[in-house]
Parts: C-alpha cells; sequence; structure tokens
C-alpha cells in the first residue's frame, strides 16, 4: 500500500500490471539484500514473477513487512459486481446465469453457508478513501472492506429465484471454503466509510448486465 500512496502523491492514476511488478519486485530485493549481506551470490528470481513465498515469507511476516513500510493491511470480503470473464464468476453471477439459460437454480450446498457481499463500486470508493485518508487512519489498524451484513447462500438463491421467477434446489454438500465460521469484520474503517449499495440493488444491477449482454445466449 506503500507504492499506491506514492503513486497518488506522484498524480499518477494508471500503471501497467508489468511495470507495477517491476517496481515492488526490485523494491523488494533491495529491502531484503539489507539482511541478507553473508549470501556471496545474489539471489536468482524470474523476470516475470515475484517470489512471495521466499521473500516475505509466512503471514507474520508479511505483516512486518507492511508495517516496516508503515504500510495498511486491508482485507477484502465478498466482493462482487459485474464480470465479464466467466471463469472470474462469483456465487451471484453463476446463480443469475443458471436462473437465465436453465430456468433453475441449482444450489450444490446445504446453503446455509454466510457470506457478506460488498458491491465493487462501493469497494473501490472505500481504497479511493484509503488513500485520501492515508495519513489520518491508524496503521496499526487492519481495515476490513465488508457490507457488514450476513447473508446465507440459500438466502441469496431465494433472492434471484423471485426476481427471475424460477425454481431453486438446495443440495447436501457443506461449505468447506470457510467451514461455517463467522469471523466478523472490524468496523474501524466505518468512521470514514460506508458502503452504501444494498444485497438486493446489486444483484438488480448483475441481473440488468445479463439481460442486456450476449451472455446469456453463450
Amino acid at each position: 500500500h506503500i507504492y499506491i500512496k506514492r503513486f497518488f502523491q506522484m498524480g499518477i492514476k494508471y500503471i501497467s500490471e508489468s511495470k507495477l511488478r517491476k517496481i515492488i519486485r526490485q523494491h523488494l530485493l533491495e529491502e531484503t539484500s539489507i539482511d541478507s549481506k553473508k549470501e556471496e551470490k545474489p539471489r536468482c528470481v524470474p523476470e516475470n514473477v515475484i517470489p512471495l513465498d521466499e521473500i516475505v515469507g509466512p503471514s507474520d511476516n508479511f505483516k512486518n513487512y507492511t508495517n516496516s513500510l508503515n504500510g495498511i493491511i486491508v482485507k477484502f470480503w465478498n466482493v462482487y459486481g459485474i464480470e465479464k470473464d466467466e471463469s472470474k464468476f462469483h456465487v451471484i453471477s453463476d446463480f443469475i446465469k443458471m436462473a437465465l439459460t436453465k430456468g433453475h437454480i441449482n444450489v450444490r450446498t446445504s446453503g446455509i453457508e454466510l457470506r457478506d457481499f460488498l458491491y465493487a463500486d462501493d469497494c473501490c470508493q472505500g481504497l479511493v478513501k484509503i488513500m485520501e485518508e492515508y495519513d489520518e487512519l491508524d496503521h496499526a489498524q487492519e481495515i476490513h472492506l465488508a457490507k457488514f451484513e450476513w447473508t446465507s447462500i440459500a438466502e441469496l438463491a431465494a433472492l434471484i429465484s423471485r426476481k427471475l421467477n424460477v425454481d431453486f434446489t438446495l443440495g447436501e454438500d457443506q461449505d468447506t471454503v470457510q467451514a461455517n465460521i463467522r469471523n466478523e469484520p472490524s468496523k474501524y474503517f466505518l468512521n470514514y466509510w460506508l458502503p452504501k449499495i444494498s444485497l438486493n440493488d446489486g444483484v438488480d444491477k448483475i441481473i440488468n448486465y445479463f439481460l442486456t449482454s450476449e451472455k446469456i445466449h453463450s
């Protein structure tokens, strides 16, 4: 996040992914070389990857690096929105396309698992707010970008089925992603930012996208 702050201060609004990766890679190599003077040979790092497992190490090390750079740790919850790449579809897009193309929503799990869905536009506004308030924020606090509302997958399926007038069925598989463990997001950042788009309105935006695109015919 220190890089975002620097780019923001320099007035840079756009940067290619390859350029950003190169900058971060070089910075990390320079930082680690300070503590690795005993190594006689330079580290061999492929040009197209950042070996985070070697440079950063365990998650505690990641926090240490962030703190040493006076950075901020930001955690994203279940961010959703209009996704044009079907390989990156989330459960909401999956259910909507299923309803439009098959006339039925088939939920593979029991649907009891809970998610905190945050619309992408709200998430983007949150990131902008982090940059604007960067110096005022408590960098010891983790920032959680979430809607702070829990919705079960069954409730989501029911919502989409009502909107598109289709039936849905629940499966028997259990949640293997979060194992039905509900970790509450930190509310610290709500002092600076509030998500505005409800799940109902967010689902409507994605449905409208599907109805006005050719994806329902693919």
